[in-house]
């Protein structure tokens, strides 16, 4: 065993046992526990969002508009049309909650250059980016990124996660992981990051699942919010496949001009083997072939190094990234959609532990986010009745007229919902 290799596994044993020890601590540590349990995300849903936790989200709000930007990037307040639309998107994923919706704060940000991002601090402050407005294609899209960030707070993550053992656990072996996969201080710089991340893996399931719940109530689709992922996915892969592409051609490029070159340093060789001359212009060209080949052997070299040093960037990225990648997160959420629309068991969701997790806890609290909206009745087309006069169903005109006006206010419905439905009545009566 060489010198420089004994102390490489000797340094990866000390900072192994450091991490183990921390590990035997942390369990020891009164008060932590598993706060990604079933028990625990019902005890978060029956509880309020505390008043430390909005106060705490106030105060990041004042810094953050005072500073004029977030984590070293400049923002600007953006109070146009894209707030309307992001507010009155809120407005009804909150009343498709039943929550009270008078404390929950939304700012619009744009940015340079443009952040594609939704985030909240805990509490009941949202932040959406237009760099994500521009991106989401659809309501959606957007009720689905906006209820998932509504999730974060409903689910009081901030609060469970400082005395969660299993995140504790899971960030430090993670921390093992990036050591033992490549141990450089850039990656264990990273792996450190991600013991200091925010919300985990487990966080980002969980409100993936309350956010399919919170968007089918409110009359959104959870399939077509997704397709955001599926795009970002589908440009991954085709990047892949780029860089694949480039790679081989470079490669072929590389090797012709290799071939060629020594295919002519043979033919020099036996040309002069024999006792006769080479003439210079082949001499010439043969030396320009090989120089080419050799500058483009060095420079394919540098670029293949690069792509490697990447991909173990990438590698380490993934062990501690607090997101599920593209693909599983689409899976969870189509089984999700199905479950909520009554097409299969919530016994057949445990292959998705934290998704499985939420909807348990919603069931057993009989929560209001997985009961159905009740739609805005609109009586078919019959012959004219007075405005005191009842409908087949019961309910006069007026009724109907002040149920519909109610949905509108409670923001089960846009505008234009609201205006065609209301149309409706009264050609009806």
């Amino acid at each position: 065993m060489s010198p420089k290799l004994s102390l490489r596994i000797s340094a990866l044993a000390l900072v192994s046992g450091v991490i183990f020890s921390l590990i035997a601590v942390a369990q020891a540590w009164a008060g932590l526990e598993d706060q990604h349990d079933v028990n625990a995300i019902i005890k978060a849903l029956k509880a309020p969002i505390p008043s430390e936790a909005i106060a705490e989200a106030q105060q990041a709000d004042d810094m953050i508009m005072r500073g004029g930007d977030v984590r070293g990037t400049k923002i600007y307040l953006v109070t146009d049309d894209r707030l309307k639309r992001v507010n009155s998107l809120v407005r009804k994923l909150l009343a498709a909650m039943k929550e009270d919706d008078h404390d929950w704060v939304v700012r619009v940000l744009d940015s340079d250059p443009p952040t594609v991002n939704a985030f909240v601090t805990g509490g009941k402050y949202i932040y959406v980016y237009t760099g994500l407005l521009n991106q989401a294609t659809s309501d959606d899209e957007l009720a689905f990124i906006l209820s998932h960030e509504i999730g974060h707070s409903y689910l009081k993550q901030n609060l469970r996660r400082q005395d969660d053992i299993t995140t504790t656990m899971a960030n430090l072996a993670d921390l093992v992981a990036a050591v033992a996969a490549k141990n450089s201080q850039g990656d264990i710089n990273a792996a450190t990051k991600g013991v200091r991340a925010g919300y985990g893996r487990f966080d980002e399931e969980e409100a993936d699942a309350i956010a399919v719940a919170i968007v089918s109530r409110a009359g959104y689709d959870p399939l077509r919010g997704v397709d955001f992922f599926s795009r970002s996915a589908r440009e991954e892969n085709q990047g892949v496949a780029q860089t694949k592409q480039a790679f081989d051609q470079a490669r072929q490029e590389v090797q012709g001009l290799t071939n060629e070159c020594n295919g002519r340093t043979q033919a020099i060789n036996k040309v002069r083997a024999s006792g006769r001359d080479v003439t210079r212009q082949y001499l010439y060209e043969t030396q320009t072939i090989c120089s080419r080949a050799q500058a483009g052997a060095a420079s394919f070299n540098s670029a293949a190094a690069g792509e490697n040093q990447k991909a173990n960037q990438q590698a380490v990225a993934a062990i501690y990234s607090s997101h599920p990648n593209h693909q599983n997160r689409i899976a969870a959420v189509a089984v999700l959609t199905d479950y909520v629309a009554g097409r299969r068991s919530l016994e057949s969701l445990k292959q998705y532990e934290q998704s499985y997790r939420v909807m348990a806890a919603l069931k057993q609290t009989n929560s209001a986010i997985l009961s159905r909206i009740e739609s805005v009745e609109v009586v078919p087309k019959s012959p004219a009745v007075t405005t005191g006069q009842q409908t087949p169903s019961g309910k006069t005109m007026a009724d109907r007229l002040k149920q519909l006006k109610q949905a509108y206010n409670d923001g089960l419905l846009t505008e234009d919902e609201y205006k065609k439905k209301r149309n409706l009545i009264l050609e009806n009566s």
